[in-house]
């Protein structure tokens, strides 16, 4: 086999799986549009002495299907967070609510203040609108607003952040029987909460 019929046989391998991983992604469709919908519009999650998540949607029960978990799990993902960076130590949520990527950014952000001694205290309103979803994973846009406040070993004030708009891509992904988040990808467009 020269190189260049290696190189083809190569690329069509590739062409093959690229297809098979999009055929997979397609399959497991719950039958519920792509559109978006509320989703868990208006959620405020606070870290804290006392921390919480608070909705201005009105939900009965369990989340059921696909798309609510993965926003549950992703609105979690942020409470979790907040918690674990005061004081700054990685908890046992962290790792039931975020998985690749995402948990490596998470425990090396939790480490570095762990490292400085300082801590972060504040909260993350979401606006959570799911863009596509399958039995296994979810794909979400979000423009979050952040109100936080970041302190060094001996309580100054290092950073202030309030009402600081974000622009995400998340995708959420199902492990067992658990919803995890496991890649933010910040965008540079400009968003509007809503």
């Amino acid at each position: 086999m020269t190189s260049r019929t290696r190189a083809f046989t190569l690329a069509g391998v590739a062409l093959v799986v690229a297809l098979l991983v999009a055929l997979a992604a397609c399959g497991g469709d719950d039958g519920s549009d792509r559109t978006g919908g509320d989703g868990g519009k208006g959620t405020t999650t606070t870290a804290g002495p006392t921390t919480t998540a608070k909705s201005t949607a009105t939900t009965t029960g369990a989340p059921q299907g696909p798309r609510e978990q993965a926003v549950a799990a992703y609105n979690a993902s942020w409470v979790a967070s907040f918690k674990a960076l005061d004081p700054p130590k990685v908890t046992p949520e962290i790792g039931k609510l975020m998985t690749g990527d995402a948990l490596d950014e998470r425990v090396t952000s939790i480490a570095t203040r762990a490292r400085t001694g300082n801590r972060l205290r504040g909260s993350m309103q979401t606006h959570p609108k799911v863009v596509s979803a399958s039995a296994t994973q979810v794909v979400i846009d979000d423009c979050t607003v952040e109100n936080s406040t970041e302190y060094d070993r001996n309580g100054a004030v290092v950073e202030s952040t309030k009402g600081a708009v974000t622009n995400f891509r998340v995708t959420v992904v199902r492990e067992g029987s658990a919803w995890k988040v496991s890649h933010f990808d910040r965008r540079e467009a400009p968003c509007t909460p809503a």
